[in-house]
């Protein structure tokens, strides 16, 4: 079990680096071309994104792998805003190997409570949706209590 987490660890690390190194290579033009940041940054997002990062590397770094669709954005912004390379690279070992445990243990106790791997699968699959559901209603919730807070004092 140990060789497993530690080769899921290091399968999801070198994954990471490869693709941070990428969107970094490819960064503006990208970013342009996706259209949710732009290489000018009028409005700042760039340097709010880079902030929050380093403010929580490692908690950002592995909410992104474990939100579905949640990796590739954060590394885009990550990569764009400038965060260093070095720091990338040694935080993302750390959020690596808890990826993996999480899993681990995901897997180790889905298969003594669900031995079939096809029920298993759908509730897995099944959990995942519900808790992009979730968190995507959480945001919407904490976006509108920032702009009524944001109105209340213009007001």
């Amino acid at each position: 079990m140990l060789f497993v987490l530690l080769f899921g660890a290091a399968g999801a690390y070198l994954g990471d680096l490869v693709s941070y190194a990428v969107l970094r290579a490819a960064g503006p033009p990208l970013a342009e071309r996706v259209g949710w940041l732009r290489a000018d940054d009028p409005d700042g997002a760039l340097a709010r994104i880079r902030t929050g990062i380093e403010a929580h590397e490692l908690r950002t770094l592995l909410l992104s792998r474990l939100v579905p669709g949640g990796r590739i954005p954060v590394l885009l912004a990550a990569s764009l805003g400038g965060y260093p390379w070095i720091r990338f690279a040694s935080a993302d070992i750390a959020a690596s190997l808890l990826w993996s445990t999480a899993y681990a243990v995901i897997g180790i106790i889905g298969n003594s409570l669900l031995p079939n791997t096809t029920i298993a699968l759908i509730v897995v699959v099944a959990a995942a949706m519900l808790l992009t559901v979730v968190m995507q209603l959480v945001q919407r919730h904490r976006r509108a209590d920032d702009t009524q807070s944001a109105e209340q004092h213009a007001s």
